[in-house]
C-alpha cells in the first residue's frame, strides 16, 4: 500500500511539472489504487461462506433415505439400506473449491470400543472427489449408514451386545464398497458423539456436532443435533 501511495504522489508531480494531460493523469491513478482494492475485495470480501444443515425431522426423505439397492445388470432386488446425510449450503458469494467432509469420534457409550478416534473423510452423495460448491448452492455430503441383514462381529467389547457387532458405518469410500475390510469405520450399538468437518482450499472449516444412535436393527440408526 505504502508503494502504490508513493506512485500516485510521483505520478502528480510528473504531471505538474511536464503539463501531462490530467484525463490521462486521472485514469492512471483510478487504475493504480483500484487494483489493490479489487485484491483485498476478492481475498476478504468475496469469501465462501459453508453451513452444515441437518433437519430430518421436516425432511426425512434428504435427510435419511431408504435407498433399494439393485444389482446390476440384472436388476434384481438386493438389500435395502439406511443412509444419513447433511447439507453442505455455500452461503458466501465465491465458490469453495475442492470440498471435503470429515467425520471424527468426540465421545461414545461407556463400554464401547466401536468406531476407531482417528478423522475419516466422507463420501459427496453424488462424487467420490473433492468437490467445488458454486456460491448460494448446495450440496449433500453422506455420514454413516446401515443395511438390512449387514451385522458383523469386532474384536472390540460393547456394553449393550453379548457379541459385539458392527451395525452401521461411516460413509467413507471404502466402507460403501466393501464394509466388512472397514470395522475401524463402524460402529456398534450405542450413543457417539462425533463432529462433522467441512474444509475447502478458500475457506474457513466449518464444523457441528451431533450424536449418532446405533440399536439393534438396520431400521434404528438415527442422528441428532447435540443442541436437540
Amino acid at each position: 500500500m505504502i508503494s502504490l501511495s508513493i506512485i500516485v504522489i510521483v505520478t502528480v508531480i510528473i504531471a505538474v511539472q511536464y503539463k501531462v494531460d490530467y484525463g490521462i493523469f486521472i485514469a492512471t491513478a483510478i487504475g493504480a489504487l483500484a487494483y489493490p482494492i479489487v485484491i483485498l475485495r476478492e481475498r476478504y470480501l468475496d469469501t465462501p461462506e459453508l453451513d452444515i444443515l441437518f433437519d430430518n425431522q421436516n425432511y426425512p426423505e434428504l435427510y435419511r433415505p431408504a435407498l433399494t439397492l439393485i444389482e446390476l445388470p440384472s436388476g434384481r432386488h438386493r438389500n435395502t439400506r439406511i443412509e444419513i446425510r447433511v447439507v453442505v449450503n455455500n452461503k458466501g458469494s465465491r465458490t469453495a473449491k475442492s470440498c471435503i467432509g470429515e467425520i471424527e469420534l468426540v465421545e461414545r457409550s461407556k463400554g464401547c470400543e466401536g468406531f476407531t478416534r482417528e478423522p475419516k473423510v466422507l463420501q459427496w452423495t453424488r462424487s467420490t472427489k473433492p468437490i467445488d460448491i458454486l456460491p448460494k448452492q448446495k450440496a449433500t455430503l453422506d455420514v454413516a449408514f446401515s443395511e438390512l441383514g449387514l451385522a458383523l462381529p469386532f474384536g472390540g467389547q460393547c456394553s449393550l451386545q453379548n457379541i459385539a457387532q458392527i451395525k452401521a458405518w461411516a460413509s467413507t469410500t471404502e466402507s460403501i464398497m466393501h464394509p466388512q475390510y472397514r470395522l475401524q469405520d463402524g460402529f456398534c450399538e450405542g450413543e457417539f458423539r462425533v463432529r462433522i468437518t467441512v474444509y475447502s482450499e478458500n475457506s474457513e472449516p466449518e464444523s457441528k456436532e451431533f450424536f449418532i444412535t446405533v440399536g439393534s436393527t438396520y431400521q434404528d440408526l438415527k442422528m441428532r443435533c447435540t443442541s436437540d
